[in-house]
Order: C-alpha cells, then structure tokens, then sequence
C-alpha cells in the first residue's frame, strides 16, 4: 500500500501499472492511455498522508484498511 501511495506521489505510472491485479476493475489494456491518466491524476493531485488502519493477511489475499489525504489541485 504504501509503495503504490508513494508510486502516486512520485508520479511512477510504469510502477502503478506493474503492480495493478490484471483483475482489478481500473486495469486497461491501452497502456499508453493508462499512463497519461495517471500522470494526469499526479499532476492534480497534492498527496498529503497516508496512514494504515488495518492489514489482515491471508493465504490467499490480503486486505488492507487506510485513509489517505489527497487534494485536488486547482
């Protein structure tokens, strides 16, 4: 979590992609398209704290619980 948060933060598209589940709803296949959102959402984005409230890690998944702080920057 935190290295996908701080991912965000540093605006590594290439890392975010790479650590998307190829079943997770926001996964595209246009890489391209896909990189220049997440730089977009980076670049408008003030990341300010990120803090875990939970992790349970199982066999098979784990499921973690946080708040994080963003701001939208105008």
């Amino acid at each position: 979590m935190r290295s996908r948060y701080s991912a965000y933060t540093y605006h590594m598209a290439e890392y975010i992609i790479r650590t998307t589940h190829l079943k997770n709803p926001n996964y595209k296949q246009n890489h391209f398209q896909w990189i220049r959102e997440i730089l977009y959402f980076c670049q408008n984005t003030k990341f300010q704290q990120l803090e875990i409230l939970d992790f349970i890690d199982g066999p098979d998944k784990a499921y973690v619980t946080f708040n994080a702080i963003l701001f939208k920057i105008i």
